[in-house]
């Protein structure tokens, strides 16, 4: 106890994949991926969540040989939640889970895969309002993965670009070379966070191919503070389409965005994509004859108030 009497003191626990748990900025690697159990203080009967789940991975582009090549469409984002309010028992054991990055599609290969879920929760925790994943028979916080993105196909006229995977909060991936839209109410808030679809190539290998698909926004600009500035998640990671030798190579579709991620950066034309940084972000999509990028990892971090 300090001087003077009780002091209310602020706590944070942050959850790593590949790291470990900081304590209050320490790091704990006893077990670097998880699950971990964790308790809070006797005073302690409520916290704060901030957590996202993982994002799916980027399609490739086609490997076909022929005069028109589809590009790979972006990975869903992870679902995620930004200091929500939960109740919790003092002494009572808590789990945090955080889920797995989707794998980057392979030219000619496997396919893409959708992202983990995250989880915090306990068999006896105090349930939350919260409509997130299958629960079933514990009370706590689920959070879904992202969808992977879909492999573009290559054709003699026009190769389709693939489908934007669908984002953990319900909201779909962008249609191969256009904007994003949303297809349902669920979680309105958030209109982003899915995949853009990769762009087509361009009919009989004459043309340019098209752009990849944007991330998700409904329409015209959205523009996003950022820790390193502005973030336009409308245009900014999708690629653009080329042609080269007589061949025309869709753009790769954008990843979907989280706030706790560095953009992944479509494959323009027949390039493939770069792989993000951070936490909760899908892969963008390969260019025409380009592997798409992995899906980021889920990430969960408490804050909490206890008195020395």
């Amino acid at each position: 106890m300090s001087l003077g009497g009780p002091r209310p003191k602020q706590r944070h626990l942050e959850f790593i994949r590949g790291a470990g748990v900081y304590r209050d900025g320490v790091l704990d690697a006893t077990s670097p991926s998880g699950p971990w159990d964790v308790a809070f203080p006797p005073d302690t009967t409520m916290i704060e969540i901030d957590a996202c789940a993982a994002g799916g991975g980027g399609g490739a582009g086609a490997a076909s040989g022929l005069a028109s090549l589809g590009a790979g469409g972006g990975g869903g984002a992870g679902q995620y939640v930004l200091a929500l309010p939960m109740a919790v028992v003092p002494g009572l054991t808590y789990t945090v889970a955080l889920g797995v990055g989707g794998s980057a599609g392979v030219v000619g290969g496997a396919a893409a895969s959708a992202g983990g879920n995250t989880s915090f929760t306990s068999a006896s925790a105090i349930p939350i309002p919260f409509a997130g994943g299958d629960t079933g028979s514990n009370r706590g916080l689920y959070l879904r993965g992202g969808g992977a993105g879909g492999a573009g196909t290559g054709a003699a006229a026009t190769g389709a670009g693939g489908a934007g995977g669908a984002a953990g909060n319900g909201l779909a991936g962008g249609a191969a070379g256009a904007s994003g839209a949303l297809t349902t109410t669920d979680f309105p808030q958030l209109p982003f966070g899915s995949g853009g679809g990769g762009g087509s190539g361009g009919a009989n290998g004459t043309t340019v191919g098209s752009n990849g698909g944007n991330n998700g926004a409904v329409t015209g600009s959205l523009v996003i503070g950022h820790a390193s500035g502005s973030f336009d998640i409308t245009n900014a990671t999708r690629g653009a389409g080329n042609t080269a030798a007589s061949i025309s190579y869709g753009g790769g579709g954008a990843g979907g965005w989280s706030p706790w991620a560095g953009a992944s950066v479509a494959g323009a034309g027949n390039a493939a994509a770069t792989a993000g940084s951070g936490f909760g972000g899908g892969g963008s999509g390969g260019g025409g004859a380009g592997a798409g990028a992995a899906g980021l990892p889920g990430y969960c971090a408490i804050t909490f108030w206890s008195v020395d």
